[in-house]
């Protein structure tokens, strides 16, 4: 007889004190079965999110465990969630922005695979309210990936990069080390490429929406938008850390690699065009460390024939390539 599995939430808070009555609520609705846990980590708030948290905690009858744990200083949604990871012991984990909030049947509806294998990540479809978002789940079909279709549809970017909404093996974590890169925003950037590298297997469930994701201005990513500069930085130290010798050594899929820093990091230098430095700088870095073909991309079925000729930036010797982007970026920011 299945055994359902035992899930540790995970949500980080930090000023959300209008928002997080909805986000624990819909916890507590949960219609899963199964062992859940709940560890709620105070990021040194400033105003009475917690307050707010620990009454309808302490108001709570049902079989969800709530942990609370505070750092004493503001360290960041990384740290955050590394330290409620630290602190779960479910079979799998969840990770819960605290401005947002689940679907009462998300926990149910993204284990229910689990019942045929025991899959190291399994991710759920999503709506966006608030604002109009980027993100969004493109694979065709829901259902197992593995093996090479598994690689394409991660590195492509047809599963969002967001570490929400998605149900982790934990001893999938654990046995490859993962945590997430602290003192960066985008945080999530580097955490997904960490993860799909290292993913045999992967379920999509395409059809139910599980999850709610509130844009504002005052969130992490509104903040992103309004800080070019600090945006930058963190693209800058993240795009290190990916084509890092380390990674390079570690991985054996150079053309997903490069499709992934081709679909962020060339894009966003646009984030900093005023400083013209910064954008070189990324730029020559790339290219220097990273032996990039738009052909390879194309071979590997990772690049439509449309975009191939949008990136002779990189067929270019590298100076020469830099001036060209930098035109283009320059040109298409007038015409906006």
């Amino acid at each position: 007889m299945w055994s359902p599995p035992s899930i540790s939430i995970v949500i980080p808070v930090y000023n959300v004190e209008p928002y997080i009555a909805d986000c624990l609520q819909s916890l507590m609705r949960q219609t899963y079965r199964g062992p859940m846990e709940c560890i709620v980590v105070d990021d040194a708030c400033t105003d009475k999110s917690m307050t707010i948290a620990k009454e309808l905690i302490a108001g709570y009858e049902g079989p969800i465990v709530f942990k609370v744990l505070r750092h004493e200083k503001n360290r960041g949604l990384s740290a955050a969630r590394n330290t409620g990871t630290d602190a779960a012991a479910g079979d799998y984990l969840f990770y819960v922005d605290s401005d947002d909030y689940l679907s009462d049947d998300c926990l149910e509806v993204l284990a229910r695979p689990l019942h045929e294998k025991l899959y190291d990540m399994v991710v759920g479809n999503f709506t966006v309210f608030g604002e109009e978002s980027n993100e969004r789940l493109l694979v065709e079909q829901g259902g197992m990936y593995e093996g090479d279709r598994l690689r394409k549809v991660c590195f492509s970017q047809k599963v969002y990069k967001a570490a929400w909404n998605k149900l982790y093996n934990f001893s999938f974590l654990r046995h490859h080390n993962l945590a997430f890169f602290e003192g960066i925003l985008l945080e999530d950037v580097l955490w997904n490429y960490c993860v799909v590298q290292c993913l045999s297997n992967l379920y999509v469930v395409k059809d139910d929406v599980t999850y709610h994701y509130r844009i504002r201005r005052q969130s992490i990513m509104g903040q992103i938008k309004e800080n070019p500069e600090k945006k930058a930085d963190s693209l800058y130290a993240i795009v290190k850390q990916i084509i890092g010798q380390e990674f390079v050594e570690n991985t054996g899929y150079e053309p997903e690699r490069m499709a992934y820093i081709n679909s962020y990091f060339l894009k966003y230098m646009m984030c900093d065009f005023g400083n013209k430095a910064r954008m070189r700088a990324l730029y020559m870095y790339v290219r220097d460390h990273w032996d990039y073909s738009p052909m390879k991309l194309f071979r590997a079925g990772l690049m439509p024939a449309s975009q191939v000729k949008k990136h002779l930036y990189y067929v270019l010797p590298p100076l020469l390539g830099w001036w060209y982007l930098y035109l283009k970026i320059w040109k298409n920011s007038r015409i906006k």
